[in-house]
């Protein structure tokens, strides 16, 4: 070989050697923290030595898109535009479906809490004057009217109309007629009509003893339909009060009776002169044995067909509140249920309203808006598809966090008294995903697969599963109570829950089970202790459990829960648990003495040592600490009357708070 054909091979080969010409090799995977062996004893913590959490504030973004603060009704004009308003005496327009709002009128010391939209011009908002801020010993009603579309507002005195601090006022059905006329009625309240406007109502009496049970509905000025119950008749075993609907062809001036039962009729929709819907139920078992009731009528009220009926409590609720398209396809209220939407009659329901029960929802077809407001701030939810899927229109930085979970180190959750934030990268960002079911919050094993207890009526409740993000739920399992889950992949997770089913003495020893189908089916392991609240696991080996009030205690296991190493905590409350892979173990934890002080600790040896950290302000509210991996985590906590999550990147040395 030549001398220069040699230095080209030389050249090219350094060229190749540095990656020139050719793509770069693929970056080593970085190692996965390795295991420390179990130490021969867990170490007790020395919280003498407990030292301040060193804790900086960096808010992050807030999600929502502004609906305005307390919004407690919403009223329709057309799909697009809608009308809000709430507690602090505001009236709100949206022209486009909800995505922004304009203040369009005030009035201060007014708390409304209903709207109503009688045509396409016509808007009645409902409130209430001099209440204290817990909408309590208001002075007044008021009515605020529009003639215009929403352009122009005045505001009277509603003279004989309850407040909203009335008992009957959130039982009240109101029907606006006209830009003058509206009919009012609630259980075992007066039957109210007004014709100037809402300016002054007047008591409308019904034949001799009969009383409103809450139901109407007009079709016209002069012809229309009120519930209403008379007296005591048998009902298997319960004796209930009569129930009829009456009708009326002259305004009220005379009734005629065209339904009798002894099921309590708290609503009534007529959607023409022939179709007609009642819907009902008792308020409890003990009262009578229907819980839920829908009836139909194709001939003006002259027969009826009954189309669903239920005596499960625990399943169905009384109708209060009837809202449908056609016979076939509309929405139920019902007393102490969420909002539900059926397609066949009332054959069957879904689209139930997420936990948000809720009243006075505005509804345009499978379209509906709920408005759900707390001190401080309000929502909507909101559906466009008879309740398949749910969206909120909310208040930007109002929702509370109540937890977090985390199911891969890029996909988190952070439940709110609001709904669902979801964050795709890591934390770094949040995005409203979904309506939070009310507490306890479900557990998630993915993103689309979550756990929630519901308690029954006994000791214990059912453990229901779902696969669809939350929408739809079922039962796995019976007989537990206030489970805790911790899942370390899509299918494998463990539970505790108390046991209250077997033992020779109370009280019995709680018990660990675990899943390796996603949940669908558990089997109990062979560990027990007295109480063990909490459970947390970095994998199919290495665990912890931990439990107790007033005395805390804690286990930690590295052969997938077969032994298991135990050590007391005195005058400490274990309020949450977390454990990473690499022995990182984390408790948050409360004095139960003293000042009751909160506190955070750590192990980085599964247990054998611990680092103390104090919460200032937290006390027994010192709710959850979570970690994604040995170094990312986050802390939740109330401190006063704020909520505070906070987030670590370097293994609890430094946090930073990034809410509020």
């Amino acid at each position: 070989m030549r001398k220069g054909q040699m230095a080209g091979l030389l050249v090219l080969a350094v060229l190749l050697a540095s990656g020139f010409g050719c793509s770069q090799p693929t970056p080593p995977e970085q190692p996965k923290p390795e295991e420390p062996a179990l130490p021969a004893a867990l170490g007790v913590p020395d919280l003498a030595g407990a030292r301040p959490l060193a804790l900086t504030r960096t808010p992050m973004p807030s999600p929502g898109n502004g609906v305005p603060l307390d919004v407690r009704a919403v009223a329709y004009l057309t799909p697009d535009r809608a009308f809000g308003a709430g507690w602090t005496g505001q009236i709100h327009r949206t022209a486009d479906g909800g995505e922004t709002w304009t203040e369009i009128y005030r009035q201060e010391e007014v708390m409304y809490d209903r709207l109503l939209i009688a045509g396409n011009q016509t808007g009645w908002a409902f409130g209430s004057r001099g209440c204290r801020a817990t909408g309590e010993d208001c002075l007044e009603a008021v009515i605020s009217r529009t003639l215009d579309g929403g352009v122009h507002w005045e505001t009277h005195a509603a003279k004989g109309f309850p407040t909203a601090s009335a008992s009957s006022a959130w039982q009240m059905h109101v029907v606006l007629l006209s830009a003058d006329e509206a009919w009012a009625a609630s259980p075992g309240g007066p039957l109210l009509r007004t014709a100037d406007g809402g300016r002054t109502w007047q008591e409308v009496p019904l034949p001799a003893g009969l009383t409103p049970a809450g139901g109407i509905a007009f079709t016209s000025p002069a012809k229309g339909y009120v519930s209403a119950s008379g007296g005591q008749v048998a009902a298997g075993k319960y004796m209930v009060s009569e129930q009829v609907v009456l009708a009326t062809e002259d305004g009220g001036r005379s009734w005629r009776r065209i339904f009798g039962g002894s099921v309590p009729i708290r609503a009534i929709q007529f959607l023409d002169g022939q179709h007609g819907l009642l819907g009902g139920g008792f308020s409890h078992w003990r009262v009578g044995p229907v819980s839920r009731i829908l009836y139909a009528t194709d001939d003006g009220g002259l027969t009826w067909r009954e189309l669903t009926r239920s005596e499960d409590y625990n399943a169905a609720s009384a109708i209060t509140g009837l809202h449908f398209a056609n016979p076939g396809h509309g929405w139920i209220e019902q007393e102490s249920g969420p909002l539900l939407y059926t397609r066949d009659a009332g054959q069957s329901w879904g689209g139930a309203s997420e936990g948000r029960y809720g009243r006075r929802p505005a509804v345009l077809g499978e379209r509906l808006w709920l408005p759900w407001g707390g001190e401080g701030h309000a929502y909507i939810v909101h559906t466009d598809d008879g309740g398949k899927t749910w969206s909120i229109l909310h208040q930007r930085a109002a929702a509370v966090p109540g937890t977090i979970q985390f199911v891969t180190p890029q996909t988190g959750f952070i439940g709110t008294d609001v709904g669902w934030l979801k964050s795709t990268d890591g934390g770094e960002s949040w995005s409203y995903a979904g309506v939070a079911d009310r507490a306890p919050y479900p557990v998630f094993a993915s993103e689309q697969v979550q756990f929630r207890y519901q308690r029954n009526r006994g000791l214990t409740g059912d453990l229901e599963r779902s696969d669809d993000g939350g929408r739809t739920w079922k039962t796995v399992m019976g007989g537990v109570d206030g489970p805790s889950i911790s899942f370390v992949s899509p299918t494998v997770g463990y539970l505790t829950s108390r046991n209250w089913t077997s033992g020779p003495a109370a009280p019995y020893p709680d018990y660990l089970m675990k899943s390796v189908d996603g949940g669908l089916t558990w089997q109990r392991l062979a560990a027990s202790a007295p109480v063990i609240s909490k459970v947390a696991f970095a994998d199919e080996q290495n665990g912890a459990m931990a439990g107790g009030y007033p005395d805390g205690r804690l286990m930690v296991t590295g052969d997938g829960g077969e032994t298991w190493l135990s050590a007391a905590l005195p005058k400490l409350w274990i309020r949450s648990i977390g454990y990473t892979k690499g022995g990182h173990l984390w408790l948050a934890v409360v004095e139960d003495e003293g000042d009751r002080r909160g506190l955070l600790l750590h192990s980085a040896d599964r247990g054998a040592t611990w680092e103390s950290f104090t919460v200032e302000g937290a006390g027994e509210n010192l709710n959850q600490v979570h970690f994604v991996t040995a170094t990312d985590g986050w802390l939740l906590a109330n401190v006063g009357q704020e909520p505070l999550l906070a987030r670590t990147r370097d293994g609890g040395q430094t946090w930073t708070q990034v809410w509020p």
